[in-house]
């Protein structure tokens, strides 16, 4: 969780640690940046930072890893993916307005198939070629 964020012993004493329980894998660190916002904590992007990361081993369901179509709506149902549909409803359900709930998360789990099948088009090409 987290992965290349810097936080002060300070905040976490203002509003806690990571929520592990309502996102015990993915969104974590996305709720913990909006909850911190929520409590008037400022949140800063370096967009200097590297940060280095073995995707192959992290990602299950990520629209950038290669598998198949139905390993990839499997992974909305498989607990630790951040395609996870429980997962996702706790995060909108938490941080959006109750009147645009069922939009939010109808187009973030659009944007998930969209990126999924883009990418497989985009990978056949290159497979052509």
């Amino acid at each position: 969780m987290g992965r290349g964020m810097f936080i002060p012993v300070s905040i976490f004493k203002k509003i806690g640690f990571f929520d592990e329980k309502a996102f015990p894998q993915y969104k974590a660190d996305l709720d913990f940046v909006l909850t911190a916002n929520e409590n008037n904590i400022k949140t800063y992007i370096s967009w200097d930072s590297i940060v280095y990361s073995h995707l192959e081993l992290t990602g299950k369901g990520a629209t950038y890893t290669n598998q198949g179509f139905f390993e990839f709506l499997g992974s909305f149902f498989r607990k630790n993916t951040h395609t996870n549909l429980k997962h996702s409803f706790k995060y909108y359900k938490k941080h959006c307005p109750i009147f645009l709930l069922p939009f939010s998360y109808f187009v973030d789990k659009l944007r998930l198939m969209y990126s999924f099948l883009r990418k497989r088009k985009l990978l056949n090409k290159i497979q052509v070629h």
